[in-house]
């Protein structure tokens, strides 16, 4: 049985994403929708969560357990070593690390991490040129 729109509570409507809402009704039922539930700005803030996801999807960025170790590495004066190496079995996200954080130098900050973070900057070697091996088939995808 499908729903309709005034039938979907708070939560149906926050796990679509704003794409999936505008495909399935129009921006002027969905505003109607959220006023009566008090969630109009939950909306707003969703449309700006996606602009910026694709503004910069580094920001969004979660490294796993591996790829954090090897991002947060330091050297025992606590700086971020310059050479470092990542092995790891299949599928741990060697490629997605090695191409972040060669963007991350490039730009001068790593964006996933709160400003406050003591490895927020990171120091630009080689005025802003990151040299990098070629990516695989479909390495851009890695950081969506």
């Amino acid at each position: 049985m499908l729903l309709t729109l005034e039938e979907l509570t708070q939560q149906d409507l926050s796990k679509l994403s704003p794409q999936e809402l505008e495909e399935l009704f129009t921006p002027e039922q969905i505003q109607e929708v959220l006023a009566k539930l008090g969630g109009e700005d939950d909306y707003q803030r969703l449309l700006e969560e996606q602009q910026d996801r694709q503004l910069d999807p580094i920001r969004f960025y979660k490294p796993n357990k591996a790829q954090d170790r090897f991002h947060l590495a330091q050297n025992a004066r606590g700086y971020t070593p310059k050479l470092r190496l990542f092995e790891a079995g299949n599928k741990v996200g060697k490629s997605a690390s090695a191409m972040i954080e060669g963007i991350s130098f490039s730009r001068g900050f790593r964006s996933w991490l709160p400003e406050d973070h003591p490895l927020y900057k990171t120091p630009i070697t080689g005025a802003g040129r990151v040299p990098q091996a070629p990516l695989p088939r479909g390495g851009c995808d890695a950081i969506r």
